[in-house]
């Protein structure tokens, strides 16, 4: 059966890689920072859109 959970051998995944784009990243900081929003918010809307469809659905159009 396939490991889902993102651990092979009982190893955990190290963030070191991720560490060292931290100079890369600080020089952009400003754009990070709007990429995170702008994901925040497709998140949100992704998962408000199903319910304001459901909610025009029961309570009609008029």
């Amino acid at each position: 059966m396939a490991n889902i959970s993102g651990e092979e051998d009982g190893r955990r995944r190290s963030l070191g890689p991720l560490r060292r784009l931290y100079p890369y990243i600080f020089r952009y900081r400003k754009m990070v920072i709007g990429a995170i929003i702008s994901l925040v918010v497709a998140a949100a809307t992704t998962l408000a859109l199903p319910m304001a469809v459901r909610r025009m659905i029961d309570h009609g159009f008029s």
